[in-house]
C-alpha cells in the first residue's frame, strides 16, 4: 500500500505529464509534405476532407 504522501506525489507527477494538444488539419498539402506527414490518412492527426480531393480517405497523395 502506498502512503498518503507518496500517493500525492505520484498523482501530482501524473497530472504534470498530462498535456492537452490540439491538432489542427494541415492548411494545405505542401504543409503536410514539409512535416513528413503525407499522405495523410483519414483518422490521422491533421487530416481534412479539403485535402482529400477524391474522397478516398487519403489526403495529399
Amino acid at each position: 500500500m502506498i502512503d498518503g504522501d507518496r500517493l500525492d506525489s505520484v498523482q501530482r507527477a501524473n497530472n504534470e505529464e498530462k498535456t492537452t494538444t490540439t491538432i489542427l488539419p494541415f492548411a494545405n498539402c505542401t504543409q503536410a509534405k514539409e512535416a513528413g506527414a503525407a499522405p495523410v490518412l483519414i483518422g490521422d492527426p491533421g487530416y481534412s476532407t479539403k485535402l482529400d480531393r477524391d474522397g478516398d480517405g487519403v489526403a495529399c497523395e
